[in-house]
């Protein structure tokens, strides 16, 4: 949709009681709306759709357009008749008028100067008059004058058309219930369905706000077309972003604590995230993209296994990220050389002295020289997708789910992904038990909007989409998150910056309070981050999460007292307080046996 500048209007513009003063007092219902903001969100000819007009409205002719079940009605920038879509002027009522009906019902809100005002009557509810006010290049507020404070029952699947529920409150002797619109994805919505539904927003109002099951399966609809287009939107920027990464890197940044200058660093493991993506799309244009980053992948192997950067170390973690993005039984395999021998996986190998293949061992590193749970959980998963041997027991996961953290992961959904994915299709009660804890925690993470993450919210929401998907919680609650994913990167796809990988190194007792070092397990570390700051792992998990199939109908949402337990780990003050106190921490506190090699 083009964003378009307001037009002026002239001294003579009628206001909103001038034009219902001139529509007749039995019309059923109307809903009027200011020509000059929406241009600022839609294309003329949008609005020709959006308005069921014969041509393109003009914001410099009319001012205001007023749906009605007669049909459209014009009102003149200037003072004049009414007309019909066809451009036939209106005769003014004999008899009483809107403006008369409804009147005193207007005046208990703010009416003039706004976006779209609608009132009218559905028997068998009362009269209902609402009035939206603000700038619709952003987000309006509409207030809705109800007999009663809405129940607020499938509220939460109004996202879809770009609305939310913001309250409501009595006031002389009135309920003025709010609601907050983003006009440009309540435009959209519609688009996306022909304007078919436009009946809906009326009955919504005129219902006052109570959602029937008529309703309920019209936003279901939308939902799903708003999500299938956000998803085709998000390939085709990852099929894009894939062929320039061919072409050139498009690495990482590396922020290391201050003093050191951020620099270039991970070119190979947001591919493994592309390629899954890409891969595990039905239409063939993704997945042939897929195919030519696996090549580019199988080019810049070493010792038949990857790392986080062309030439550098490779590691377990590394290749595990981007075999999730391969089909290669052989490479899952060979990730075995990385095993520490009681279960889990070593991030890389290690020695005390310049080994090829070896991270050189030392007191800031020797943290690293462990069994890495995320890594290990991620081999565990590809393992069994390549119909592998397994060599790592359910017990191990579930003797260290419940501090389940990972020495490079930054953020506790990508760890919850890769755990949900080893636990995923396993057999046994233990396993579904697993599954249904871990489902739940993350459920019970969830914001006020639906979305996840006290930081990095859209890798945090696409994260805990594939997550609660894995884990088998495949309901509304997916739904509602893959809506407030929508919200937060935008319906075009601007993926933002965000951080999922971070390293430390161990300074002792050698530190102070200062940026870039945290203290965890009695040591002060030093905190390196890793951002995506092209957004190639960004987009590819949008698309893994906008493709995750669920049944809207399914009401799985946590309540209340559920919410008010979520785990700590996902009510940190940010991503270094996370890393300190439970990413980090296992590793510093002795709660993962270190590797005796």
């Amino acid at each position: 949709m083009q964003v378009r500048r307001q037009q002026s209007k002239g001294t003579g513009a009628m206001r909103i009681t001038d034009i219902l003063r001139k529509m007749p007092g039995d019309t059923e219902w109307t809903a009027m709306f200011d020509l000059s903001e929406i241009d600022k969100i839609a294309d003329p000819t949008i609005g020709q759709a959006m308005f069921f007009l014969p041509e393109p409205p003009s914001a410099a002719r009319f001012s205001h357009v007023a749906l009605t079940p007669a049909g459209p009605i014009l009102a003149p920038s200037e003072e004049g008749a009414l007309t019909a879509a066809d451009g036939s002027a209106l005769a003014e009522p004999d008899g009483p008028t809107l403006a008369d009906a409804y009147g005193p019902r207007l005046d208990h809100l703010d009416h003039q100067g706004t976006v779209c005002v609608g009132l009218g009557r559905l028997a068998p509810f009362g009269p209902v008059v609402l009035a939206v006010t603000g700038d619709a290049s952003g987000e309006v507020v509409g207030a809705a004058l109800f007999d009663a404070i809405p129940t607020g029952r499938h509220f939460e699947l109004l996202g879809a058309c770009g609305v939310r529920f913001l309250g409501a409150e009595r006031r002389d002797g009135q309920v003025v219930a709010r609601f907050g619109n983003t006009l440009s994805r309540h435009v959209l919505s519609g688009l996306l369905a022909g304007f078919s539904r436009t009946g809906a927003c009326n009955r919504f109002f005129l219902r006052h706000a109570d959602i029937d099951a008529d309703l309920e399966r019209g936003l279901v609809a939308a939902g799903h077309a708003r999500v299938g287009a956000g998803r085709r939107t998000a390939l085709a920027t990852l099929i894009g972003m894939a062929a320039t990464a061919r072409r050139s890197p498009l690495a990482m940044t590396c922020r290391p604590p201050p003093a050191e200058a951020p620099h270039p660093y991970g070119d190979l493991v947001p591919l493994g995230f592309a390629a899954c993506a890409l891969a595990a799309a039905a239409e063939p244009e993704p997945r042939a993209a897929a195919e030519l980053l696996r090549r580019h992948l199988n080019a810049r192997r070493q010792d038949g296994l990857w790392a986080f950067h062309t030439g550098r170390l490779v590691t377990a973690t590394d290749s595990a990220l981007i075999l999730m993005g391969m089909n290669d039984p052989a490479a899952v395999g060979a990730v075995d050389r990385f095993t520490d021998g009681m279960g889990g996986i070593l991030p890389q190998l290690s020695s005390d002295d310049d080994r090829p293949g070896h991270m050189r061992r030392s007191p800031e590193t020797r943290h690293w020289c462990q069994a890495d749970f995320g890594t290990t959980a991620l081999v565990r998963a590809l393992r069994r997708r390549a119909g592998l041997a397994e060599t790592t027991p359910l017990s191990w996961i579930a003797e260290r789910f419940a501090t389940r953290g990972s020495l490079y992961f930054a953020n506790p959904y990508l760890t919850d992904w890769v755990t949900a994915l080893a636990l995923a299709d396993v057999p046994g009660e233990e396993a579904e038990a697993l599954r249904t804890r871990l489902a739940d925690e993350v459920a019970a993470s969830m914001d006020d909007r639906h979305g996840f993450g006290m930081f990095d919210p859209a890798l945090s929401t696409a994260l805990a989409i594939l997550t609660l998907a894995a884990a088998g919680r495949r309901g509304r609650l997916v739904r509602c998150a893959q809506i407030r994913l929508l919200d937060l990167v935008g319906d075009a796809g601007q993926w933002p910056a965000s951080t999922p990988f971070y390293s430390t190194l161990d300074l002792g007792g050698r530190g102070i309070l200062a940026p870039g070092l945290i203290r965890a397990g009695g040591s002060w570390h030093a905190l390196s981050l890793y951002e995506d700051s092209h957004g190639l792992i960004g987009t590819a998990l949008a698309a893994m999460a906008l493709s995750q199939p669920c049944d809207p109908m399914r009401a799985d949402l946590p309540d209340a007292a559920e919410r008010a337990a979520a785990h700590p780990r996902y009510r940190t003050r940010g991503l270094a307080d996370y890393v300190a106190r439970f990413a980090l921490a296992p590793y510093t506190n002795g709660t993962i046996m270190e590797n005796p090699r």
